[in-house]
């Protein structure tokens, strides 16, 4: 066109002088303008001179235009900092332990064990020197004559409450052991029975107060907290379109105590014959403060020991758990199926038999399952079940709130 052009080399790359904005851009304008076909570049004139605007027809030469905007907002800055720090995943637990937790995962790591069939043994994680407790048994035997009083009074409680001590003989959950030197440094727990819709659980008291105190959860580490919130639980769930729930039978109880550790478990009972007899719970306890971790923690480790050979199921347990619940869910039944099947062959590794299968599919495989961890019967149409304290009813799959939990 013969024109002078405004940047007479724009074909070769070179230092951009000066960005000019658009509410500048009118005020550098001059009259005149050239454009020929719609496939041709346009020229506009400006105070800098001509500038080509449009498709180079030249394929030997290609150029490409950048743009940019900058604007500096300091409060939108701040708002937009604020937003991204409200919606920042939470640090991982490793980056949040306390230097007590620390101890007691160190502990964990250092002493818990496996038998030949796979079942965790683990020992209690002292926070102090065990020594500092005072004698219990007197406590622990005025507490038992109350109890004997009450169940007197109660001839059905006094049944269940037998029947209960002597089943957790008879698997091994508790076994007798001698008495005779009263100054055995150990622990006595109290305990007591919970009736609920004609089931009774014995509760052991691990807060009971020594002569000097102290009580066995005083010198115990509590422990990190292993369970996922029960909020992202049912959001992990609720992404799929079939799920199921499942639950660890006495999850507490599967894990050992180690035996030397077993003498801070001591209770006293009485036999067929009203004599009273010592025994040590060989389990981990339910009323001892660091029992929802000494759990947590073992099925955590099985994830770790054993979650190569089954890895479908490591997503259910690390989302889809909370404390002895597991949940999960797939968009097609194969897939659940063989989720639920990894899951129990997963946790079967560690001796944790699961029970309790529920699904919103009614041809879900475990619910039709005659394994011995799936004896309950499941009527799909009239099921309803509970999932982390919501009301499930499994066939129209509604979750609902009621009343009381």
């Amino acid at each position: 066109m013969g024109l002078e052009l405004a940047d007479p080399s724009h074909l070769s790359p070179g230092k951009i002088d000066i960005l000019i904005g658009a509410d500048s851009y009118g005020s550098i304008l001059k009259p005149g303008v050239r454009s020929g076909t719609a496939e041709q570049s346009i020229a506009i004139h400006t105070t800098f001179g001509w500038a080509i605007l449009g498709p180079i027809n030249d394929p030997s030469h290609t150029t490409h235009a950048h743009q940019g905007h900058l604007i500096t907002n300091e409060h939108l800055h701040n708002l937009i900092s604020r937003f991204w720090e409200l919606e920042q995943a939470p640090p991982s637990q490793a980056e949040t332990l306390t230097s007590d937790e620390v101890t007691c995962e160190a502990h964990f790591l250092s002493t818990h064990s496996r038998d030949n069939q796979g079942r965790y043994s683990v020992r209690l994680p002292f926070k102090v020197d065990p020594t500092t407790l005072g004698n219990s048994k007197g406590i622990a035997q005025k507490s038992l004559e109350r109890l004997l009083k009450r169940l007197a009074n109660q001839p059905e409680l006094c049944k269940l409450y037998k029947d209960f001590l002597a089943k957790y003989e008879a698997i091994g959950h508790m076994i007798e052991v001698e008495d005779h030197d009263p100054s055995l440094q150990g622990y006595y727990l109290p305990h007591h029975g919970v009736l609920r819709n004609g089931k009774i659980r014995v509760v052991f008291n691990g807060s009971c107060k020594t002569t000097s105190g102290h009580s066995l959860n005083d010198i115990l580490h509590t422990g990190a907290k292993t369970q996922n919130d029960i909020f992202d639980v049912l959001l992990y769930v609720r992404k799929y379109r079939l799920l199921f729930i499942t639950d660890i039978v006495k999850m507490f109880r599967q894990i050992r105590v180690h035996p030397e550790d077993r003498k801070f478990q001591r209770i006293l009972w009485v036999d067929a014959d009203d004599q009273l007899k010592t025994y040590e719970l060989a389990t981990v306890t339910c009323g001892e403060t660091p029992a929802p971790f000494l759990s947590g923690r073992a099925v955590q480790q099985l994830v770790s020991d054993e979650g190569e050979q089954f890895p479908l199921a490591i997503e259910p347990l690390r989302g889809g758990s909370y404390v002895d619940d597991i949940s999960s869910g797939a968009d097609d039944l194969h897939t659940l199926n063989a989720i639920a099947t990894q899951v129990e062959g997963l946790y079967l590794k560690g001796c944790f038999p699961l029970s309790k299968w529920k699904s919103n599919h009614l041809d879900f495989i475990k619910t039709k399952s005659e394994s011995p961890s799936s004896t309950e019967s499941h009527e799909f149409h009239e099921s309803t079940t509970k999932i982390l304290g919501l009301a499930w009813q499994c066939a129209p799959d509604v979750l609902r709130f009621t009343g009381h939990t």
